[in-house]
This record gives structure tokens, C-alpha cells and sequence, in this order.
């Protein structure tokens, strides 16, 4: 038949082409193929890296927030604890305050009851401690 064919005039075999190099309408067709093929890969593993992107940056961002949500929670808690402690701490200088004010007070009824002694000069100045204490006392509210 290829003989038949040759003396018609019809284009010659693959084979034939080939050797010669020029590719015949098949070679074409599958370089085209393999060529969307090829493109077809890369489209989806772009698409893949675009959504594997996606991904990450959303667990970034999730990452992010909880992270700045837990700085958040810490920093109320540590703000809270130093409020509490600063609010012991006044609680506890007023408590110090008031019994030294009693004693002051008792020491002063003791000196009165008992007047002077040898020695002394007459009663114990106590107002310049009831001042210290009324500014340091007032220095806390």
C-alpha cells in the first residue's frame, strides 16, 4: 500500500518524516500533549503551594492572635497580683500605723500617770511621732 499511496502523490510515512526531521501531525499532537501536561502539573502544584500558603498564613495568624491573646491574659493576671500585693502591702503599713499609734498613746498615759522621773525632764514629747505617722499615713491614701 505504501507503494500505492507514494505513487498517488499521499505524504510519506512517520518513519520516513522522521529521518528526514520533519515531525509529522501525531509527533506535534503529542509534543502538544505532553506540553499541557506539563503545564497542567504546574497549574495544580502552584495551586497546591498557593493553598499550602494560605494555610500557613492562617495558621500564623492564628498562632498570632492566641499568642497575643495569652500576653493579654498574662498581663491581667500579673496586673491583678501586683494590685493585690500593693493593696496587702497598704493594708499592712495601716495595720503597723494604727498599733504603733496605740502604743504611742499608751506610753503617753503611762508617762502622764506616773509624772516624771528622776532625771527626766518633765513628759515625753510624743507629737512629733503622731506627726510622722499622720504623714506617712496620709503619703498611703
Amino acid at each position: 500500500m505504501e507503494k500505492k499511496g507514494k505513487e498517488m502523490g499521499a505524504s510519506e510515512s512517520k518513519s520516513e518524516l522522521n529521518r528526514v526531521g520533519k515531525p509529522g501531525k501525531n509527533a506535534k499532537r503529542n509534543k502538544a500533549r505532553k506540553e499541557k501536561k506539563k503545564l497542567k502539573k504546574l497549574q495544580e502544584a502552584a495551586e497546591a503551594a498557593a493553598i499550602n500558603t494560605q494555610t500557613i498564613t492562617k495558621a500564623n495568624e492564628t498562632e498570632d492572635t492566641n499568642a497575643q491573646t495569652e500576653i493579654q491574659t498574662l498581663n491581667k493576671t500579673n496586673v491583678g497580683k501586683d494590685l493585690e500585693l500593693e493593696r496587702q502591702y497598704h493594708k499592712e503599713r495601716r495595720d503597723l500605723i494604727a498599733k504603733l499609734q496605740e502604743q504611742i498613746l499608751r506610753l503617753q498615759a503611762m508617762d502622764e500617770k506616773d509624772g516624771p522621773e528622776e532625771g527626766d525632764e518633765g513628759l515625753i514629747d510624743y507629737s512629733d511621732m503622731e506627726s510622722d505617722l499622720g504623714v506617712r499615713q496620709s503619703n498611703i491614701i
